[in-house]
C-alpha cells in the first residue's frame, strides 16, 4: 500500500511540474489574465488536495497513536503527537491558502467591471493567502522550537 501511494505522489509531482508551462502555453492566446490565472488555479486545487491528503494522514496518525499507547513508549507517542500537530497546522494552512487563491483567481477571471468593483474582496483574499502562508511557517517554527 505504501509503495503504491508513493508512486502516486511521484506521478503527481511529475504531472504537476509538466502542467504549469503547458497551461501557460495553452492559455497564451486567451489573453494575459487567463495565462497568469490558469496555473494559479491549478496551484489552488493542488493545495486543496494536499489539505485533503493531510486529513487522511491525520486519521492514520490517530490510529497509530491508539495502537502505540498500549505499548508504553512515551517518547514514540510524544513524537507522533508532534508530527500530528505539524500535520494539522500544514493542512489548515494549505486549506486556507487554497480557498483564498481560488476565490481571488475566480474574481480575476470574472468580467472586468466586476473585478474592478470587487477589488477590495480580491485584495482581502490575497492578504488572507499571505497571512495564512506566514502563519503556517511561524507556527511550524514555534512548535519545532518548543
Amino acid at each position: 500500500r505504501a509503495s503504491r501511494e508513493f508512486r502516486v505522489y511521484v506521478i503527481w509531482s511529475i504531472v504537476s511540474i509538466a502542467s504549469y508551462p503547458l497551461l501557460t502555453a495553452i492559455f497564451t492566446k486567451a489573453g494575459d489574465t487567463a495565462k497568469i490565472v490558469a496555473p494559479q488555479f491549478l496551484f489552488s486545487f493542488e493545495l486543496l488536495m494536499v489539505a485533503l491528503i493531510a486529513q487522511l494522514t491525520r486519521k492514520r496518525f490517530k490510529k497509530l497513536l491508539r495502537f502505540s499507547q498500549g505499548v508504553g513508549t512515551s517518547a514514540v507517542t510524544k513524537r507522533m503527537e508532534y508530527y500530528m500537530r505539524m500535520n494539522d497546522i500544514w493542512a489548515m494552512g494549505a486549506f486556507i491558502e487554497g480557498i483564498s487563491l481560488l476565490i481571488s483567481n475566480s474574481i480575476s477571471l470574472s468580467k472586468a467591471e466586476t473585478a474592478d468593483e470587487d477589488r477590495f474582496t480580491s485584495d482581502l483574499f490575497m492578504n488572507i493567502f499571505s497571512l495564512a502562508n506566514s502563519a503556517t511557517y511561524l507556527m511550524s517554527f514555534f512548535i519545532s522550537v518548543l
